[in-house]
């Protein structure tokens, strides 16, 4: 585990957890979330946090 402290606070990171899911819904919708998170280059920022 790996810890850092930022502004005095104490953060201990575990490993991230690993979902297996498979999406149900309609294949445009995830098309333009994927679209809104694509980050282009370096100075580029995605749509949606």
């Amino acid at each position: 585990m790996e810890t850092v402290t930022i502004d005095g606070v104490q953060l201990n990171l575990s490993q991230p957890d690993e979902l297996p899911m498979h999406w149900v819904g309609q294949d445009e919708l995830v098309t333009q979330i994927m679209a809104a998170w694509l980050v282009m280059g370096a100075g580029d920022f995605p749509l949606n946090p």
